[in-house]
């Protein structure tokens, strides 16, 4: 008796948890000449997400110190580069906002010294 009280509290628990749960994760990555960009939007219900994303140098000269760039409607001026020349952000969110959905094309565009360079990050 007890076993199966366990066992159907089990999954009824577990039923509710994953029916609860609207929550899904979509990657976006992009490379350009210099940069390489890996965007992740964790989308919960219809109008919140948490954004996490990596902006790493890949270009042959030495890499600059800070860069200003821009993800689609994200911006940012002076972001330092750490040791591993690349600029790390977590938990962004916004709540009421528009959802970022796998078929969207993101723009970046990355400045550093005297150079800038665009191009699209796409969903895996």
């Amino acid at each position: 008796m007890k076993v199966t009280f366990f066992i159907v509290s089990f999954i009824t628990i577990n039923s509710l948890i994953i029916g609860c749960s609207d929550q899904r994760s979509v990657e976006f990555v992009g490379k350009g000449n210099n940069w390489d960009v890996k965007y992740t939007a964790h989308i919960q219900g219809e109008n919140q997400e948490d954004i996490d994303y990596i902006i790493r140098y890949i270009g042959s000269n030495s890499p600059p110190d800070t860069i200003n760039y821009k993800i689609d409607s994200l911006e940012v001026t002076g972001a330092a580069l750490n040791e591993n020349a690349y600029v790390e952000h977590t938990n962004n969110s916004c709540s009421g906002c528009t959802i970022t959905n796998e078929n969207d094309e993101l723009e970046v565009t990355i400045k550093w010294e005297e150079e800038s360079e665009s191009f699209y990050l796409t969903s895996n």
